[in-house]
């Protein structure tokens, strides 16, 4: 399923992201992301779009081949 984002919140770093629900589309050509570390979970962000994947203290990782992270992302992937 894809939702709409919701509001835009500003995370500790100061830059404002935008909160996520269940999941969104994802761009699965472009691997440009980043991990943003928030109180409530982890978002991977692909070309500004992400999916909240589960609770990390880490940020700001591109997440490493074969990891948990980048499973996830490529197996929730959305194509065009």
């Amino acid at each position: 399923m894809v939702l709409n984002f919701d509001t835009p919140q500003k995370l500790n770093n100061g830059k404002v992201y935008r909160s996520m629900g269940v999941g969104v589309e994802l761009d699965c050509h472009a691997w440009q992301y980043a991990v943003i570390s928030t109180t409530a979970a982890t978002d991977i962000w692909v070309n500004g779009k992400g999916v909240a994947l589960y609770n990390s203290p880490r940020k700001m990782e591109k997440p490493d081949q074969g990891s948990m992270e980048e499973s996830l992302l490529k197996n929730h992937c959305i194509t065009r």
